[in-house]
């Protein structure tokens, strides 16, 4: 599933996003999220984002806005706890229910060095700083 997308790129540092197309909060974070995939994709950062769209359609309006250089995958959670069920030995910890987008660096050794719910690309200063890190490690 999902958390083994996550796994498979054991070894190298990953940023990694849950969202969903319809969030406002999600749309406004998204395109900081994409530059920070182009800046740091030279370097190795493997980026993964797991949408929650049950519409595969949202999704793809959605997407065709930007010009992403990754996968986008999906990700239905059906059930409160089902996003830390997947994710949690990585250390990743959702709200519940959870209603935010969450953006992570995971580390080289599989671990999240942080997390954040941002809103507005508010925290792209500090989610550049912890990927820039976890590339020096």
């Amino acid at each position: 599933g999902a958390a083994a997308m996550v796994e498979a790129h054991e070894g190298t540092v990953r940023l990694v996003m849950f969202y969903a197309s319809t969030c406002t909060l999600s749309r406004a974070l998204f395109p900081t999220f994409v530059a920070l995939s182009g800046e740091y994709a030279p370097q190795e950062l493997a980026t993964l984002t797991f949408s929650t769209d049950d519409c595969a359609k949202d999704l793809e309006l959605f997407l065709a806005d930007y010009d992403v250089t990754f996968t986008p995958a999906v990700f239905l959670p059906r059930n409160d706890g089902d996003l830390t069920a997947a994710f949690g030995e990585m250390g990743l910890v959702f709200s519940s229910p959870w209603t935010k987008p969450l953006v992570a660096v995971v580390g080289r050794d599989g671990l999240a060095a942080r997390q954040w719910s941002p809103t507005f690309g508010t925290d792209a200063p500090e989610i550049r700083d912890v990927i820039t890190m976890e590339l020096g490690k």
